[in-house]
């Protein structure tokens, strides 16, 4: 029975963790995408490629989420999701400290490969806590989690943007352990 009661409420707070660990991949570009235009007229980036910035870790999250999910299968989920998680949050924050266009650009394409990880990772470990039915209720709670954090963060991003200015990109942080 103990055992059974400690099982019980590990997994209850495992899959708030892992639904907010996988919501990331969503925050990547919804956080920026509301003040890209001031990041362009206060950096003088060129307008043409500087949505490059929202849509690069797109690109990175579809190249690497295979492969690091295969990694996860192999080595286990925890040891891909945690240094996901520490790399999304340098990757993320080191917008703040870069004020050139390629420099930007190649950490946002590493967050994206971060945010990968995260993907792969937390919906590869919902996938070994559950089985049958529930697996697919669990699954049906990240899929509502991922499009909820899709309408909120860009919101959020507007909204810290009008708040913390520049601090923005250390908003990257606050859901990472």
């Amino acid at each position: 029975m103990l055992t059974l009661h400690k099982t019980f409420w590990s997994n209850r707070l495992r899959l708030p963790v892992l639904l907010v660990a996988g919501s990331l991949t969503t925050m990547a570009g919804g956080v920026v995408a509301p003040v890209l235009p001031d990041v362009i007229a206060q950096l003088q980036f060129d307008p043409a490629v500087a949505g490059n910035l929202v849509s690069i870790h797109c690109l990175t999250i579809a190249l690497f989420s295979p492969p690091l999910g295969i990694l996860a299968d192999r080595i286990g989920p925890v040891r891909v999701l945690v240094p996901s998680l520490v790399l999304y949050a340098v990757f993320g924050m080191a917008g703040a400290w870069i004020d050139s266009f390629e420099p930007l650009l190649a950490t946002r394409a590493l967050l994206g490969a971060a945010s990968g990880g995260l993907a792969a990772a937390s919906l590869g470990l919902l996938g070994r806590m559950y089985e049958g039915q529930a697996r697919s209720r669990v699954l049906g709670y990240a899929t509502s989690t991922l499009t909820i954090t899709g309408i909120l963060f860009p919101a959020l991003g507007a909204g810290w943007e009008l708040v913390i200015g520049e601090w923005l990109f250390y908003s990257m942080v606050w859901p990472c352990p």
